[in-house]
């Protein structure tokens, strides 16, 4: 835990709060440039000032997955409310809070997050397409399916007869090793990979079974340069021993045939065969004579690089990736290549080859393996529906662990907040989302996807919203068209009908106000014939507003204008004009739009509770 504070730490109620933990760190923020990383920030803001805001949002700006708590005096601004939000503050604190009540919530997602980090740990071990025997102190207490159908075993005590006893189980089950022996587990001797695994959380032990055997008769592809699988295992294993004794770097680039049962469907095995052939010959030519290319799997080619950083591997894997792309445009038969490059310096076998096969089944998983290590390329090729690119984006995206935004517009009040993509299919992801967000995407049925990897931003229907998890499920995804929001101040609805008038050269045009900011309004009308003679036309606008401010609670404004969007359907006319600058009504229009965003804000947060 750390309190953080700016020159002096005034709050007793804070001081209180820190006292029920065993230990927290206090740092004056006033002279720290950077922050290492805590389970809790505990922030004491005496005084709302935009530059303390800044520095604020500076240091904690890479702390989003911890968990943040302001504490303020009475008084709060929008400035807070949106640094709150971008933060993914857990609450903000004033002195009429009870201070027992914020202990207990602190312990109580404390928990949450640790029994989070638990769960997500157990889950990484209980793959289902794996044989593995779990045990305790007590022996053996789980065997997974696939062990079951693999061996022919109805129960565990069957399980202990056959497989158990032709293990070097004391051995298993003393350290973490691997083993590769023949067993005659199933009426013919055959060969498996055996390995054990110790639980991060506990002494539970996983152990591994893993047939080999059909991979000793993998042949090279045809090509004699590419070796098969066992042999990249060898000497794959050969140079993490090295890593371990040297200072050596080696890195793996993986190519993937992402569209093969396509192509099956248009070209003959033998046609295929040559097409992947002459690629991997242009492969060739950007790697030297003594970097190892093998085939993994039917559809999984390797190459192991020696003396590549993660850098260096990410631009090399960009470089194989334009080759493959500029030979492919040209051919008929035109293969879809996924690449990774994979940092393996310091990592275990086991993991490696973990790693590996979760990219041969397309089931990379966020939490697999840290961003630094593991790096999709992306390759959006202009003869790609926009289905597939959006698939490879988002894989990319989920893969490199980039973070993401999602967007709504709300009564013209822009939602826009951090996510994070926890899981991908074929068809739907699963995204984060902070509460307000969520609140929106319930009543829209949608959002929109925005990330710095995007060519362009992606809208996508909300299937299912979880808001115990704070998750959401998206499918039907499609790019937008245009910017989903190219608003350059921010914009609300009013809170009842707003007529207005449009005074121009010819006469004048009633209608009502769509939305207003401080600079710019939005006007439906009655459709008028020549509309489209007032662009860039100077006009006058006459209306009220409500304004809190003032002895009536409303303002007559005649304000001026220039018209610098037309359009119109069937039913009705829009116009949209931009505000001249500087006039005497400007504060009045910040007042009242900063007044509607709260309302829609208390609006959100009240539908939010009633959802939740």
């Amino acid at each position: 835990m750390v309190h953080l504070y700016y020159k002096t730490s005034t709050s007793k109620q804070l001081s209180d709060t820190v006292d029920a933990f065993e230990s927290c760190e206090f740092i004056d923020i006033s002279n720290t440039k950077s922050l290492k990383y805590d389970e809790i920030y505990l922030v004491e803001i005496d005084k709302i000032e935009k530059a303390l805001l800044l520095h604020i949002k500076n240091l904690l700006a890479s702390k989003t997955e911890s968990l943040i708590y302001f504490f303020i005096n009475d008084s709060h601004n929008l400035m807070l409310f949106q640094l709150a939000s971008m933060l993914n503050v857990k609450s903000i604190i004033t002195p009429k809070h009870d201070t027992s009540k914020i202990i207990s919530n602190i312990k109580t997602e404390l928990l949450k997050n640790k029994n989070a980090q638990i769960q997500n740990s157990i889950a990484k071990s209980i793959i289902k397409d794996q044989c593995f025997m779990l045990f305790d102190s007590n022996g053996l207490k789980f065997a997974s399916n696939k062990l079951y159908d693999e061996f022919k075993c109805t129960d565990l005590e069957m399980v202990k007869s056959r497989i158990c006893l032709e293990l070097d189980l004391a051995a298993l089950l003393k350290e973490d090793i691997s083993q590769q022996k023949s067993f005659n587990f199933t009426g013919s001797t055959q060969a498996y990979n055996i390995r054990s695994s110790t639980s991060s959380y506990n002494d539970n032990k996983f152990i591994y079974i893993e047939n080999i055997s059909q991979d000793a008769m993998q042949l090279s592809s045809g090509v004699n340069f590419i070796k098969n699988r066992i042999y990249f295992i060898e000497i794959l294993k050969e140079k993490i021993l090295e890593t371990s004794i040297s200072k050596s770097l080696f890195s793996i680039i993986t190519i993937q045939i992402e569209n093969m049962s396509n192509l099956r469907l248009y070209w003959s095995e033998y046609e295929i065969e040559m097409s992947i052939r002459d690629l991997l010959l242009q492969v060739e030519i950007e790697i030297d004579s003594s970097t190892l290319l093998a085939q993994y799997d039917n559809n999984l080619y390797l190459t192991l690089f020696e003396g590549l950083d993660f850098e260096s591997t990410k631009q090399k894997a960009s470089t194989i990736q334009a080759k493959i792309s500029t030979y492919t445009s040209k051919q008929k038969i035109k293969p879809i290549i996924g690449l990774y490059a994979f940092d393996i310096n310091a990592l275990e076998l086991n993991t490696v080859l973990k790693t590996i096969s979760d990219i041969a089944r397309e089931s990379i998983s966020i939490k697999d393996i840290e961003a630094q290590k593991l790096y999709r390329v992306i390759d959006i090729s202009n003869e790609l529906d926009d289905a597939r690119a959006i698939d490879i984006l988002l894989q990319a995206t989920f893969t490199n662990k980039t973070p993401i935004k999602l967007l709504n517009i709300y009564k013209g009040l822009c939602i826009n907040t951090s996510s994070n993509i926890m899981k991908k299919t074929d068809q739907e992801v699963y995204v984060t989302y902070e509460q307000l967000q969520g609140t929106v995407m319930n009543f829209e049925k949608e959002t929109v996807i925005q990330s710095s990897s995007f060519t362009k931003d992606i809208i996508a229907d909300v299937k299912y919203i979880d808001s115990k998890r704070r998750l959401a499920l998206l499918k039907n995804f499609r790019f937008v068209q245009g910017s989903a929001n190219g608003r350059r101040y921010s914009r609300v609805t009013c809170s009842q009908r707003t007529p207005i008038s449009i005074v121009h050269q010819k006469g004048t045009l009633s209608g009502e106000v769509l939305d207003i900011s401080m600079n710019s309004i939005a006007i439906k009308t009655r459709l008028y014939p020549n509309i489209d003679s007032l662009k860039m036309m100077q006009v006058s606008l006459k209306f009220t507003l409500p304004v809190t401010s003032s002895e009536e609670g409303y303002l007559k404004l005649t304000l001026t204008a220039e018209v610098i969007f037309t359009m119109c359907d069937e039913e009705f006319c829009k116009v949209v004009v931009n505000l001249d600058e500087d006039q005497v009504h400007e504060a009045i229009l910040m007042e009242y739009v900063y007044d509607r965003q709260k309302e829609i804000i208390v609006e959100l947060k009240k539908q939010s509770t009633m959802l939740n």
